[in-house]
């Protein structure tokens, strides 16, 4: 780079993953997986260090770990060998959280002197879903404001795309939005003409429905444990306006209780062209 034909042109180089180009992704989980290639060893007991360096290899989304495990003592000796694997390369773990309040104490100490290492022990953000740690607990939130103007496909597309949920735990509500949307690209409607009084009270009566999902809270942990058998269950169905798949995880505890929890859907709007 130079500021003028007239300077010599100085090298620059990048030392930190610049956000939004293609490359972006893959170099950041390229350099994970080169610092526990060159770092693991740091660990002294191999089985530790392997359990680490899967953890860093299966669960890490570009620069957010999550993971789950069996107890608050494997919680914290992962959090600490998985650190410790980091900061070899100076990477430094930030915003601990956890469903289990002395875990967290355990990984930083009760007082850290760096507030920003810690998060506190209330709702946050997990990959997009919110979280409330204390009752382990997933909810929703809506970033909606009053209609101030009448609806148009505009409108009703983007609000009905406010909800962001990759577990398909609220799929059966979210499949009327798009099935909503797909009639107005059947009535060739403009993107910002006023929805006709049919479709117009239509929309109003889901968005006005979608508010409800503010009260709904689901439990994270499916009751899975390394001992305890788990079955999966699989289900498909289809109608004229939409096909979905669901699976379920059906667990048995120790003292022989059984639990079953939705792990994940999928829905799409059928065809226009049947």
């Amino acid at each position: 780079w130079r500021e003028s034909p007239a300077e010599e042109v100085q090298a620059y180089e990048l030392n930190t993953v610049t956000y939004g180009m293609a490359s972006s992704p893959f170099v950041a989980v390229r350099t994970l997986k080169q610092c526990v290639d060159d770092n693991k060893e740091c660990i002294e007991d191999p089985a530790r260090a392997e359990r680490a360096a899967q953890c860093m290899s299966s669960s890490f989304y570009v620069d957010d770990l999550l993971t789950s495990v069996d107890n608050p003592a494997e919680a914290s000796e992962l959090a600490h060998d998985v650190d410790r694997i980091l900061k070899q390369g100076h990477f430094e773990l930030r915003k601990w959280n956890s469903n289990d309040r002395c875990t967290v104490d355990s990984i930083a100490g009760p007082a850290p002197l760096d507030p920003e290492l810690m998060v506190p022990n209330e709702d946050t953000s997990v990959l997009g879903i919110q979280w409330t740690p204390t009752t382990d607990r997933l909810f929703y939130k809506l970033s909606l404001g009053p209609l101030t103007t009448p609806p148009t496909k505009r409108i009703a597309l983007s609000e009905s795309s406010q909800l962001y949920d990759p577990l398909g735990l609220l799929t059966p509500v979210i499949i009327r939005g798009r099935i909503f949307v797909q009639s107005l690209w059947k009535e060739k409607l403009h993107w910002d003409t006023p929805l006709p009084e049919l479709l117009r009270n239509e929309y109003e009566d889901f968005r006005a429905a979608l508010f409800s999902v503010e009260q709904l809270t689901i439990p994270r942990w499916i009751g899975g444990r390394k001992t305890s058998p788990l079955t999966l269950y699989g289900f498909c169905d289809s109608s004229k306006k939409a096909y979905a798949a669901a699976i379920y995880a059906r667990t048995t505890a120790e003292d022989g209780e059984v639990r079953v929890e939705l792990l994940t859907s999928k829905a799409r709007v059928t065809p226009v062209k049947e």
